[in-house]
């Protein structure tokens, strides 16, 4: 009998064997082995299929079925192997592999191949501490000492490095030098570990392990270093550290690490003479000479005896300027050494040496000084003091220092002449005149006769010069003259004391001794001339001067000299007509008229107290000079109008000025001379003509309005009736544009006017001078009256008086001026329309609503319905409070509709009185009456219903307020005030009535009466946004958009359509219509211009996306940004799509050079060159994918770009490149289609 069993195995061995079709063998066998599990050979037929078609996954799920079977521990432990191995190797999945290593070790914990398994697992995977127990494992089974050593080597990295556990590393590397105790990684690593947990006491005991191991001497070097710096910092064990470095020195004497921390440990002064006894000899082998100084530095601090200390300073200097080639560094060292002992002359030697080449005199200087301070013996501090002072002059060029120490010499050593001279040059340099002439006189006492004249001379000088010492000055002069009388410096510094009156009478006893002597006429002349300043009188001066003429004239035939001194006498006494008559003989004598310019100017000045008419006849005499001698038109003049100060009324001087100015271009001088003329004359006419045509001269040839009309003003001021003058000086008036002056002169014009018409005409001129350029309200009020007094009908001056009343806020006189209004109306209409000013007025401006109220109730006295006047008149009512009136002024108008038969207004009115009884006069029973008379006329008179339901609402009947509001909105006429009734209708439903479907149909109302009314879009949109109504959202939206003027906000509006139209109501075109609106409101905003790309792309609208791209990226004006390359990207797609290929090409290539790290770019450039055949840039952008991190939102993975590669690599004809590129696609991804269909080609 053939059983299942044996059919399917056949099967099996069919498709396996004859078909070679593995798949449906295995199949087959699945089935066997559901019949029959205990025909455990199948589990190895399907374990060598599943292997021949890589199938992993399968294969590992037979050996697991195999484990499970297999109750042979180590032939389980085998499988287990294959299990983790196929788990690692083909599916890379390294948790499925540990987990069947750990279970073979559970079979085993001995097992050397779970333990290597897992070592590498758990390494890769970064399992850490699961590492260090199979590590700690693998130490304990080991059984080759090298791979112990290694393990735990390994295990000691692991604790120190990954799991930061030091205790547990310190064991692990004590493990491996066990195994091999001069295993260095471990050592170096037992190093780092005791250093870092301050174990000191172990760390010194394994660098002395590793001194013992050193391989070289450097090697040594390095780590007794080591061994010194923990003895010395560590371990406080100064003594054994010196020694570690001593040890390290003597085999490189020149190691810097070693010096270094023996200079460290130079710092404490216990180890500073061992320390310092190691680095001398040390320091001068190797020339380190900074170091030495250093060193030498330290050794001064334990020297006490100030020689000693001063002599080690030079040692040091010595190293300065010999070693360190550094004389500065000498120099501070020589001046601490002379500071120590300044009578070492060998010091003070090379300071000098040294200051010299390096010019640091000024501080050698100030040791000097510090010296002569602190020093004690008066003689030598004289040496320091005159050295100090030498060198402060010839080298530093400081004279202030150099006289402070030559100063200093004096007083330790006494007066000496050289010192004095020095200090003579350096107080005459310095300009101090005090010092100098104490100085100067100290040397007088000292000096040589041969040297006393130039001496004394300098002190006379000195004296007149610095210290106004003029006696002083006589005296030292005196003594000189009498040793030498023509000394020419002591006589012309006596001459130069002339000028001084406390000492003139001296020098000029002393001079007049000298010239007599010489016989010299011209100083004799010169004394003269002395001789009149010093005179005490102006008599005596004259004489003196007279003798001084003919002295010049006689013996020195000097003419002009002789015309200067009869000209100075003059000046003082010009009322002489014999000096006078001196002058005009001598001047054309000596050819010198022009020398007598001023003479007269001079004479005539008013310290001279000459009376009028000796100034008038000496200015004529000199105005003749002037125009007959000299030739000078002008001084003439000036003589003229001096002659005219003295005499303003003379006439001969004004004839003559007036003569003289009757020239081109003197019009404006003859003005003011005729101006001068006409003062002085009596006869009116002839002062008005000359008046006249100095006016007619300003306004003419000098063109000046302002003087014409001061000159018409004073021809005003001789008649002033006279109306010629009055009108020049208006029109003058007028031109200056002196709107004051111009007003009063029409006054006076016009109250001279015989005619009345002209009279009122200037009149009204003047107002509206007052009223306008003058802008003085109070008087133009005053005009504007005084024409209205003339004619009380001129309506213009009475609306101009209203104007000024209504400008400036008089109130009360714009009411007077208005009520006279009244009294000269004609009409009823212009009566109306002054009562509601009146009206306005008082309400306004006088707050006095009751006049107002009398105002309107005389114009419906008048006219009975006038609209205005009813409308404010129940205003006013209203505002008072005055309820009853308001009833009265309804039911009239009631009346009037009644008896019109105009039914429309009857019933508003009624409604109007309801609302009154039922609001203000409490009684909503006559209310009630009114509406219901309202509602039988008209039962849907929405004014009724409205007023009833607010009856209702206020009682709580919410239906009956409901219904009658609805038949009010129902009929209601568009407007505000209606949509707000449906706003109202529409609260009542939502809120007392529960109905939210009645609400929303109110709301709808609500727009339909008032479609701009922001309150019921506001409640739509609240409504659909919590309903998720996208339907009414978009309505709403759209409604508020027509309502919106702001092309910002419509933008916004039209970008919220799109997405919501778009996102919520799957309607793109309607989407795409409000985008393109949008976007024609402002074609740059790119949050609107990407949407509408991707709509339009989305829809196959490539063509109409391609323009609007390229407009995007135009607008980048060059500017390569990563949001241009973003762009360039999306052209090169729409151009793709649209089947372009070499615009989308250079497109992304156009981007990827912007943007080298995009995905998105890098993939469609990569994937168009492999579609365009350009494979070697394909590859390379392929590769420069794999650089980066791919999003998995951008659609493609790693197992995607090496399936490209491996892809493109076989076209490329590389077929095992292309291979192990598919082969690590399929790593990432082991069920990569296009990764597995391409490898199967090419293995095929």
């Amino acid at each position: 009998m053939v059983l299942k069993s044996d059919l399917l195995r056949a099967i099996a061995a069919t498709h396996d064997q004859r078909r070679g079709d593995p798949r449906a063998a295995i199949s087959a066998y699945e089935r066997l082995f559901s019949v029959d599990e205990t025909q455990l050979d199948v589990l190895d037929q399907l374990e060598g299929l599943h292997v021949l078609l890589s199938d992993w996954e399968g294969h590992v799920d037979v050996l697991e079925r195999k484990v499970a079977r297999s109750l042979d521990d180590d032939h389980r432990r085998f499988l287990l192997h294959t299990v983790g191995e196929s788990q690692r190797d083909m599916l890379n999945n390294p948790t499925a592999a540990i987990h069947a290593f750990r279970r073979a070790l559970e079979l085993d914990p001995t097992d050397l191949v779970a333990l290597e398994a897992l070592d590498g697992l758990l390494s890769q995977r970064g399992d850490h501490r699961g590492l260090a127990e199979v590590l700690q494992q693998r130490l304990d089974v080991e059984s080759d000492p090298a791979a112990r050593t290694d393990t735990a080597l390994r295990l000691g990295r692991l604790w120190e490095r990954s799991l930061e556990d030091p205790h547990h590393a310190i064991d692990a590397y004590r493990r491996a030098l066990d195994e091999s105790p001069s295993q260095a990684e471990a050592i170096r690593a037992l190093e780092r570990l005791f250093a870092a947990q301050s174990m000191f006491p172990e760390l010194l005991e394994n660098l002395r392990m590793q001194v013992a191991l050193a391989a070289s001497p450097a090697d040594r070097s390095a780590l007794l270093l080591r061994i010194g710096a923990l003895q010395q910092k560590e371990l406080s064990d100064s003594d054994a550290a010196l020694d570690s470095y001593r040890e390290v020195l003597a085999a490189e004497p020149t190691n810097a690490q070693a010096l270094t921390a023996v200079r460290e440990i130079s710092q404490d002064v216990d180890q500073r003479v061992a320390a310092v006894e190691v680095l001398e000899p040390l320091y001068r082998g190797a020339g380190r000479w900074d170091d030495l100084v250093q060193v030498l530095e330290h050794r001064i601090e334990c020297i006490d005896d100030p020689a000693q200390r001063a002599s080690e300073r030079r040692r040091i200097a010595a190293v300065h300027e010999d070693g360190r080639k550094d004389p500065a560094a000498a120099f501070e060292s020589y001046l601490l050494a002379f500071s120590e002992d300044a009578g070492e002359p060998s010091t003070l030697a090379e300071l000098e040496r040294l200051a010299a080449s390096l010019g640091r005199w000024t501080d050698l200087v100030s040791a000097l000084e510090r010296a002569v301070r602190d020093g004690s013996d008066p003689s030598a501090g004289r040496d320091l003091s005159v050295r100090a002072a030498r060198i402060s002059v010839e080298r530093i060029e400081d004279d202030t220092r150099a006289a402070h120490n030559y100063r200093q010499a004096l007083e330790l050593g006494g007066d000496d002449d050289t010192v004095l001279e020095a200090l003579d040059q350096i107080y005459s340099r310095s300009a101090q005149w005090n010092e100098l002439g104490d100085i100067l006189e100290r040397r007088v006492l000292l000096s040589s006769p041969d040297r006393l004249d130039a001496l004394e001379v300098r002190l006379a000088e000195l004296r007149m010069t610095r210290f106004a010492d003029a006696r002083g000055a006589v005296s030292a002069l005196q003594n000189v003259v009498e040793r030498e009388p023509a000394h020419a410096r002591a006589i012309e510094l006596l001459e130069k004391l002339l000028d001084d009156p406390t000492v003139r009478d001296d020098a000029m006893e002393v001079l007049e001794q000298t010239f007599r002597r010489s016989d010299n006429a011209t100083r004799q002349a010169w004394l003269l001339g002395l001789k009149v300043d010093a005179a005490t009188s102006d008599a005596d001066r004259v004489q003196i001067l007279g003798d001084l003429a003919r002295l010049r004239e006689e013996r020195m035939s000097d003419l002009s000299g002789a015309l200067d001194a009869v000209t100075r006498a003059f000046a003082l006494d010009p009322r002489d007509e014999g000096l006078l008559g001196e002058l005009e003989r001598l001047a054309p004598a000596a050819n010198a008229w022009p020398s007598l310019r001023g003479v007269i100017e001079s004479a005539v000045r008013p310290e001279t107290g000459l009376v009028s008419d000796e100034a008038v006849r000496l200015n004529l005499r000199g105005a003749k000079w002037y125009a007959d001698h000299i030739g000078d038109a002008a001084a003439a003049e000036a003589r003229v109008r001096a002659a005219l100060e003295a005499d303003p009324e003379s006439v001969e001087a004004l004839t003559m000025l007036e003569g003289l100015q009757r020239q081109p271009g003197r019009e404006a001088d003859l003005v003011a001379t005729l101006r001068r003329r006409a003062e002085v004359e009596f006869d009116g006419d002839a002062r008005k003509a000359m008046l006249r045509e100095a006016a007619t001269l300003a306004e003419g040839p000098l063109g000046n309005v302002d003087l014409a009309a001061e000159i018409s003003a004073a021809t005003l001021e001789v008649d002033d009736a006279d109306p010629t003058s009055i009108d020049d000086l208006a029109r003058l008036r007028r031109m200056q544009q002196r709107w004051e002056d111009l007003a009063d002169l029409l006054g006076r014009r016009a109250r001279l006017a015989d005619d009345p018409a002209e009279a009122l005409r200037l009149r009204r001129e003047v107002a509206g001078l007052y009223a306008g350029p003058l802008a003085d309200e109070t008087r133009a009020v005053t005009a504007w009256r005084e024409v209205l007094d003339f004619d009380p009908s001129d309506l213009d001056a009475r609306v101009a008086l209203e104007s000024l009343f209504e400008r400036s806020g008089k109130w009360r006189d714009l009411e007077d001026a208005l009520r006279g209004r009244l009294d000269v109306a004609v009409s009823v209409e212009e009566r109306v329309t002054t009562r509601l000013r009146l009206a306005d007025v008082a309400e306004q401006q006088l707050h006095s609503a009751e006049s107002a109220v009398e105002y309107l109730r005389e114009i419906l006295d008048e006219v009975p319905e006038h609209p205005a006047a009813g409308a404010a008149l129940e205003r006013l009512y209203a505002s008072l409070n005055r309820w009853s009136d308001l009833s009265d002024l309804l039911e009239r108008r009631l009346d009037h509709a009644v008896s019109m038969g105009d039914s429309a207004t009857e019933l508003t009115t009624l409604v109007r009185i309801g609302e009154l009884h039922e609001q203000r006069l409490n009684d909503v029973g006559r209310a009630i009456e009114l509406y219901e008379r309202v509602l039988d006329r008209q039962p849907e008179h929405s004014g009724a219903l409205a007023a009833v339901a607010r009856l209702a609402e206020a009682s709580g009947d919410y239906e009956k307020a409901t219904s009658m509001l609805q038949r009010a909105v129902a009929v209601a006429p568009p407007g505000a005030e209606s949509a707000a009734m449906a706003l109202r209708l529409a609260t009542l439903q939502a809120d007392r009535l529960n109905d939210p479907s009645a609400s929303e149909q109110s709301l709808r109302r609500a727009l339909e009466l008032d479609p701009s009314s922001t309150e019921s879009l506001r409640r739509l949109r609240a409504l659909a946004e919590s309903r998720r109504d996208h339907t009414l959202l978009a309505e709403v939206m759209e409604k508020e958009l027509a309502l919106t003027s702001d092309v910002a906000a419509q933008v916004t509006l039209l970008r919220s359509l799109a997405t919501l139209s778009r996102d919520q109501l799957g309607d793109p075109a309607r989407a795409m219509a409000y985008l393109e609106r949008a976007s024609a409101l402002n074609p740059s905003d790119r949050e609107v211009l990407l949407p509408l790309v991707d709509l339009l792309s989305a829809n196959g609208r490539e063509a109409d996306a391609v323009p609007i791209l390229e407009k995007i990226i135009a607008s980048f004006a060059g500017r390569r940004t990563k949001e241009l390359a973003q762009w360039q990207h999306r052209l090169g797609q729409a151009q793709q799509r649209m089947g372009n290929k070499l615009e989308a090409l250079a497109l992304y290539d156009a981007a990827f050079k912007i943007d080298l790290t995009s995905v998105p770019i890098l993939r469609d450039l990569g994937l168009l060159c492999l579609e365009t055949g350009d494979l070697d840039r394909a590859q390379k952008t392929f590769r420069a994918l794999l650089l980066q991190r791919l999003d998995p939102n951008v659609g493609l993975t790693k197992a995607d770009v090496y399936a490209y590669l491996g892809e493109t690599l076989s076209l490329q004809g590389d077929k095992p490149k292309a291979i192990g590129m598919l082969e690590r696609a399929l790593e990432s991804d082991r069920q990569h289609p296009r990764a597995t269909t391409l490898l199967a080609q090419l293995r095929a």
